[in-house]
């Protein structure tokens, strides 16, 4: 039962009840259709306590109880009694009342006060000829009290004539033991239930009282609340017209019908912001509630159980807290507001162009957002296997049509990333032909250019405009990049002024395939190539294109902007690419989790084509036919600007499902639900779908080969069956495209990928002991676990890892890691190595160091793979390796191993520098022969060395620590400098990814005292790997003396390139001659042409630029 069900009143009887309670109050007005009855017109007649009418007002006799009052209004077959209650616009009233509060308490003598009023009214409800049918009993406040005391003596009082009326009161001190009334009140309104049966102001619950709602207003938000705020001095929670505005707030809210009597409802009434508030005056902290916004801007914070909250209109602001919420926002630009965990799993009713969504302390990019069908996911996830992001699912009952999310620069208040809900993302270039036929064209596009550029953003599409002008061979002008700002507004006002900023030229022969070229290349801006990027380019000219030599580039790179157009195959018809390559939704492709690879479409070119030139016809018609444009002709510059809006206002067509991912199950078939959507649908229209993926018919079915818009239809849906299965297998894609279209449109999405995840469980076992021998172990996940004692294994990671995996080896075994292989994510440990493969983790145990990691193979043969040390992984994951007892190091960018055994992952993919220096630490009188790992007794503290970057600039870095020169090993000194290596990264001064370790596979030797050679000493390599280059300049701090041959080296630098990641180890040293040292105290330097000191002398310090030709980034 509803909160305000009662007598099988409808919500607008129940606001006129309301309304009239308050209408006996001096200066209101009874609702529309009712009339005010004067004392003569109910045959009303003074007698003993009988007061008198003023107008047409009841008051009581002077000095009883305050002066009672009370009016009755008729409408039609209906009459009302309102009992009026304290006029609480005054307080000096509300106090002068309160001992009328005390006189009523245990008795019901108060209504005696209206005997002779309660009579009249009731012969005149029975005389005939008045037609009365129904009678009401209204009040508000000491009138509430009174109308509880009629109810209560209503079947022996005056006849029983009241018995069967409607009784309704607002904020009554007293109840009545009877049900047949309603009572409604606020629970912070000190007058409400202040009389209860039994001890005096007990806060009790009654069957007939609306015991939970709270009026949020600027005294409830009071931090002292309640404190000596309640009481007789708040007077607003008590006011009879705020009543009113609640319950019609209450009557109307989308989630009315799911609010009982026992409902907590919060009103809001303050521009402060409401919240669940734990006070002493209720008992519901914590518990499910309705907060019910206003018509203005509100800002709600619900608490943490299951609350339901709308904004109605303004700019709102709503936080469901914890649990699962519902938030409706109204009109108006809303933001809906959350932790991730406060977001995931609210339901938002009425999403809109131009909504919010703003993830507090959570920083995500545009590719890890996705407005799928009736949900938005967000994946923030950046950790390792799940544990160190966040992954929010936002359910929606409606969204607007073709809509996508845009991820904006401006962030909250702690850094949290904001979404904007746009209508279809749209990238438009303009190529206009600005020869001097064109003249009154383009006088036609300038006058109406208003019409044409709000046509592009119409209906709040996140489009983004540039205009390239062209008129002769080498005349291609940029006149305005894509219009990038943040602001819709400025974007538009951008567009504008560079329409009316082209001007015509002298003629000559047109390189419109040249000007294609230019915008294709990104000279007036890259296109936006996220998927859900619908890209068009509108040519607007009158002649053929002249440059023909370039016409199979411009369709190449029109098809594929990616494509490598050295050796154009020609074009391709629209229809074929679109079964094959084609881009989903702007998110869908991104979140993956489900990693469903999608190509991308092409880039549209349409054409207004000025006269009647068949051959400019044949030529536009092929780009069109190529790319899924179209041509639209224009007979004169009258026609010109209906053909550019013809093309501007095509239907934009897209994809979507309501799940990326689904669990196959093992019986039966689970239901996944696909869309296709337009935004224009003036025209019937049949579009045809096409499947790829690994899923066959096995594994799915219900997938139609058409689909049919009628007129005025925008969305079709069908459902897909995905079929369940006991077999253990690996997940399967399943890829829907819009085939073709029986309409010329744009596509902002005609693909959507789904992953088919296998939930059939298999039982791993395990652990598996391996023996001293040498294994070859396939790791697919169906072992748990592998223990080695002894033996020199091979380990080959299988793509379709079923199960986590532990793996302890502490012996010298290879790590096979085969061409093709999906690293999902990876973690640096000084005691292993942990990788993500299908989902699933790999975690390795031992000396991490000792492992021989080979890199694009094949499952049968490591040999064929690329053998990689420890911290070469780490860089090729673009991190370095945590130093002793630090925190493990997580891979920046990941992906699929490359046959050449580089990564392709996330970065530029383009040659990338490794740069390193070795250092060695040499001194004939070090006794290195007895431990080859003991330092000397020179005073060296650290190193000193240059980074250059790509712009050729070098920079002297100082790398030490006091504690280096008293390591007393090499490895030490190594693990001495990683603090000073980790502050020099994170103020910028090395790149990300710098490492510094001893190699033990790069060594050199000294000679001792006696002329015997030592035993080989370790290099310490310094290791970038960003594109800048490291300079060996020398170490830093020799205090001490420094005797003949005490240092001495070979120096050289090495730049060499590789096909594929190269080590130092690789790298050959040239010997030079002993040199006979000065022994001064202070820094000593090599003989680096970027050394910046005074005089060098040789050291053993070896600069090497290593180029790799694919990159591994």
């Amino acid at each position: 039962m509803t909160i305000f069900n009662f007598n099988g009143l409808t919500p607008e009887r129940v606001v006129e009840l309301v309304s009239l309670s308050n209408a006996s109050y001096f200066g209101e007005l009874p609702p529309t259709g009712w009339t005010a009855l004067s004392g003569d017109e109910i045959g009303f007649e003074e007698g003993f306590l009988s007061g008198s009418f003023d107008g047409t007002t009841f008051v009581g006799s002077a000095g009883f109880l305050g002066a009672p009052a009370a009016q009755v209004f008729q409408n039609g077959t209906e009459l009302t009694v309102s009992f009026r209650g304290t006029d609480t616009s005054s307080l000096s009233a509300l106090l002068a009342d309160f001992t009328t509060y005390l006189d009523i308490i245990g008795n019901n003598n108060y209504i005696n006060a209206f005997d002779s009023l309660l009579e009249a009214v009731a012969d005149y409800a029975v005389e005939s000829s008045n037609n009365i049918l129904s009678i009401n009993v209204v009040g508000h406040s000491l009138g509430a009290a009174a109308a509880n005391i009629l109810r209560s003596v209503s079947s022996t009082e005056f006849d029983g004539v009241f018995d069967n009326a409607n009784f309704l009161t607002v904020a009554s001190p007293k109840i009545s033991s009877s049900p047949s009334i309603l009572n409604v009140g606020f629970e912070n309104d000190w007058v409400f239930k202040a009389i209860p049966r039994s001890t005096p102001f007990v806060n009790s619950d009654f069957f007939s009282t609306t015991d939970n709602i709270v009026l949020f207003d600027d005294d409830y938000s009071d931090e002292n609340w309640p404190g000596l705020v309640f009481g007789p001095s708040d007077v607003s929670s008590h006011d009879s017209s705020g009543y009113i505005e609640a319950v019609q707030r209450i009557l109307s809210s989308s989630f009315y019908s799911e609010m009982t009597r026992d409902s907590v409802i919060v009103v809001v009434s303050t521009d402060n912001q409401v919240s669940d508030k734990d006070v002493t005056t209720s008992d519901h902290f914590g518990s499910s509630a309705f907060f019910i916004g206003r018509d203005q801007a509100d800002d709600i914070l619900g608490g943490q159980n299951v609350d339901y909250i709308e904004g109605f209109a303004g700019d709102d602001s709503l936080n469901g807290g914890g649990g699962d919420d519902t938030l409706s926002g109204g009109s108006g630009v809303d933001l809906f507001l959350g932790t991730p965990g406060e977001l995931d799993g609210d339901t938002i009713t009425d999403l809109e162009i131009g909504d919010r969504i703003g993830i507090s302390g959570e920083t995500v990019t545009q590719s890890d957002v996705a407005l799928l069908s009736n949900r938005i996911s967000i994946n923030a996830d950046s950790g390792f296997s799940g544990l160190f992001g966040s992954e929010i699912s936002i359910n929606l009952t409606t969204q607007p049509v073709g809509a996508s999310l845009r991820v904006l620069n401006e962030t909250l208040p702690d850094g949290g990333s904001i979404l904007e809900v746009v209508g279809s993302s749209r990238d438009i270039a303009l190529l206009i032909d600005i020869s001097l036929s064109m003249d009154d064209d383009i006088a036609s596009v300038k006058a109406q250019a208003e019409d044409i550029i709000a046509a592009a953003f119409e209906n709040g599409a996140d489009a983004r405009i540039s205009i390239i002008t062209f008129n002769t061979v080498g005349e291609i002008f940029t006149v305005l990049e894509f219009t990038s700002q943040e602001n819709i507004e400025d974007r538009i006002s951008a567009a504008l002024t560079g329409v009316a900023s082209v001007e015509v030229s002298d003629g000559g022969l047109e390189p419109a395939y040249g000007a294609i070229l230019s915008s294709l290349n990104g000279d007036a801006g890259a296109f936006r190539t996220d998927a859900g990027v619908s890209r068009q380019i509108i040519v607007f000219t009158d002649e053929p294109p002249f440059d023909t030599e370039l016409r199979d580039e411009a369709i190449a790179k029109a098809q594929n902007l990616n494509a490598n157009v050295d050796d154009p195959l020609g074009p391709v018809p629209f229809a074929s690419q679109l079964a094959l390559t084609s881009s989903a939704s702007s998110q869908a492709a991104s979140l993956v989790a489900s990693s469903v690879a999608l190509d991308q479409l092409p880039t549209q070119i349409f054409t207004v084509l000025i006269g009647d030139d068949s051959q400019a016809e044949a030529a536009y018609e092929e780009l069109a036919s190529a790319t899924g444009g179209a041509v639209v002709s224009a007979a004169n510059a009258d026609d010109v600007v209906d053909a550019i809006l013809e093309v501007v206002n095509l239907p934009n067509y897209t994809i979507n499902t309501n799940a990326l991912v689904v669990d196959e199950g093992d019986i039966g078939t689970q239901t996944v639900q696909i869309s296709i959507s337009r935004d224009v649908s003036d025209n019937a229209a049949v579009v045809d779908i096409s499947q790829s993926g690994t899923a066959d018919n096995n594994d799915v079915s219900g997938i139609p080969s058409t689909v049919s818009f009628g007129v005025g239809i925008e969305t079709v849906t069908f459902d897909v069956d995905i079929i369940g299965d006991a077999q253990v297998e690996p997940d399967e894609t399943l890829v829907l495209s819009i085939g073709a279209v029986s309409e010329a449109a744009t596509f902002s999405g005609a693909s959507i990928g789904i992953t088919i995840t296998n939930d059939d469980a298999f039982i791993a076992s395990g652990p598996v002991l391996l023996d001293a021998g040498n294994s070859n172990v396939n790791i697919d996940g169906q072992v748990f676990e592998f223990v080695d004692f002894g033996g020199i294994d091979t380990y080959t990671i299988l793509p379709n890892l079923l199960g986590d995996v532990v793996i302890t080896d502490n012996n010298l075994s290879g790590i096979n890691l085969p061409a093709g292989l999906v690293i999902e994510d990876a973690r640096f440990l000084s005691d292993g190595l942990q990788l993500q493969v299908n989902g699933n983790t790999i975690t390795f145990l031992g000396n991490p160091d000792d492992f021989a990691y080979v890199f694009g193979g094949t499952p049968l043969d490591a040999s064929v793979g690329s053998v990689l040390r420890y911290d070469q992984v780490a860089s090729a994951f673009g991190t370095s390796l945590p130093a002793p007892g630090q925190p493990a190091t997580s891979a920046l960018f990941t992906g699929t191993v490359r046959i050449d055994g580089t990564i392709e992952g996330s970065g530029s993919g383009g040659p990338t520098t490794i740069s390193s220096v070795a250092y060695f630490l040499l001194d004939q009188a070090a006794e290195l022969a007895g431990d080859p790992n003991r330092l000397n007794n020179i005073d060296i503290d650290g190193l000193v060395f240059g980074v250059t970057d790509e712009s050729g600039t070098t920079t002297q870095v100082v790398l030490e620590s006091d504690a280096a020169n008293v390591a007393g090993t090499h490895q030490g000194f190594v693990n001495s400098l990683q603090g000073p290596l980790q502050a020099l990264i994170s103020d910028g001064t090395l790149p990300i990814g710098t490492t510094l370790r001893l190699d033990p596979t790069l060594v050199d030797t000294t000679f001792l005292a006696d002329g015997s050679q030592s035993d080989p000493i370790p290099a310490m390599v310094l290791t970038v790997n960003d594109g800048s280059t490291l300079s060996g300049f020398g170490f830093s701090r020799i205090d001490d003396p420094i005797g003949i041959f005490d240092v001495y080296g070979r120096l050289s630098d090495f730049t060499e390139t590789f096909a594929q990641m190269a080590s130092v180890d690789e790298l050959a040293l040239n010997d030079l001659p002993m040199l006979n040292m000065i022994a001064d105290s202070g820094d000593i330097g090599s003989e680096h042409e970027l050394s910046p000191f005074d005089y060098a002398t040789p050291i053993e310090v070896v600069g090497t630029s290593i180029e790799t030709v694919e990159g591994y980034a």
